[in-house]
C-alpha cells in the first residue's frame, strides 16, 4: 500500500499568463490561458488539480496542459498540486500572476423589481467592442451589438440577489475579461424623492414638503399603500397607480432627523408585494 505523498511541488508555467507579472497584467477575468503543469521528478504523479479542477496527466509521471480562466482581475494566486496514484496530494503550489481589467463599465439601477430594467455597457478599456454578451447568474448568455462601443440592454431577473456577468468581443473576435455587478431584485415598490434623497445628507425640512415617486417592483400594480413613522410623523394612506404603474405623492415630515417611509404595492385581485419598501432619509433641521 503506498502511504507516501509526492514530496515535491508540481511546476506551473503560462505564456498567456507569466508568473509574477505586474500592472496592467494579462489576459483578463474570464479569459482563458494555457497552463502547464509538470510533476518536477515524482514518478507517479496520475494528475493534477489547478483551483479544485482535476486534469489527468499526459502518461504515468508526466505533465498536463490545461486551459484555465481567472475569475478575477488584479492580483491571483493559482493553487496547483500534484496527485499519485493512492490519490495522495503533493504540496500545493501557488502560481501568482496578474489579471489585466479589460472587462465594459456596466450601470444597473441600484436596486430593480421584477419587471424588465436597462442596464448599460459601455467598452472603456480595449478598443473595437463589437458586441456585448451578457447573463445573469448561471443564466444563458445574450448577445447584443455594440454601437460605438456602448449598448443598452432590457433585463428581466427573478426575486433574490443575483450577479451579471458581462464582457465584450471585438471584431476580431478578441474576448475582453468579464466584468461583475451585483442585482437586489425585490417585488416591493421603488422609491425616490428630490427633496428628501435616501443617502442621508439631509434635505427639506420639518414643515417642508416633499415629493415622494413610487415605482412598481411587480406586474399589475394598481395602488399603493405608504406609511411615515407612526409614531413622530404620523402620516399613512392610498394611492391610486397611473398608467406607467407608478404615483407620486407629497409628504410633510413634522420633525428633523431620520425618518422612516414604508411602501407596498397592492395588485388589482388585492394580492400585495411579498416585501415592503423601506425608504429612509434624514430631515434636515
Amino acid at each position: 500500500m503506498d502511504l507516501t505523498p509526492p514530496d515535491k511541488h508540481p511546476q506551473v508555467s503560462s505564456s498567456d499568463y507569466p508568473e509574477n507579472a505586474e500592472p496592467p497584467g494579462f489576459g483578463g477575468a474570464g479569459v482563458p490561458g494555457r497552463f502547464t503543469l509538470g510533476p518536477n521528478g515524482v514518478s507517479d504523479v496520475v494528475g493534477y488539480y489547478i483551483n479544485g479542477t482535476y486534469v489527468a496527466a499526459d502518461r504515468l509521471g508526466g505533465g498536463a496542459t490545461v486551459n484555465y480562466a481567472p475569475q478575477n482581475d488584479g492580483p491571483v494566486s493559482i493553487a496547483v498540486s500534484s496527485v499519485d496514484r493512492a490519490r495522495h496530494h503533493s504540496p500545493t503550489t501557488y502560481y501568482r500572476t496578474w489579471v489585466a481589467s479589460t472587462g465594459p463599465d456596466v450601470t444597473c439601477p441600484k436596486r430593480t423589481g421584477l419587471l424588465p430594467f436597462q442596464c448599460v455597457f459601455k467598452a472603456v478599456r480595449v478598443p473595437d467592442a463589437a458586441t456585448f454578451t451578457y447573463r445573469v447568474g448561471n443564466g444563458p448568455e445574450t448577445t447584443v451589438p455594440a454601437v460605438n462601443g456602448v449598448a443598452t440592454v432590457d433585463i428581466t431577473a427573478t426575486m433574490g440577489e443575483h450577479v451579471l456577468y458581462a464582457w465584450s468581443t471585438s471584431s476580431a473576435g478578441v474576448r475582453s475579461g468579464f466584468e461583475t455587478v451585483g442585482l437586489d431584485v425585490r417585488d416591493s415598490p421603488i422609491v425616490s424623492s428630490d427633496v428628501y434623497p435616501e443617502d442621508g445628507n439631509g434635505g427639506g425640512g420639518a414643515g417642508v414638503p416633499g415629493e415622494f415617486v413610487f415605482e412598481p417592483g411587480m406586474p399589475g400594480v394598481a395602488t399603493y399603500r405608504y406609511s411615515l413613522d407612526p409614531d413622530v410623523h404620523p402620516e399613512s394612506g392610498t394611492v391610486p397607480a397611473g398608467p406607467d404603474g407608478t404615483a407620486t405623492v407629497t409628504l410633510t415630515p413634522k420633525r428633523a432627523g431620520f425618518v422612516t417611509l414604508d411602501v407596498w404595492s397592492v395588485n388589482a385581485d388585492g394580492s400585495r408585494s411579498t416585501m415592503t419598501a423601506r425608504y429612509q432619509f434624514f430631515v434636515s433641521g
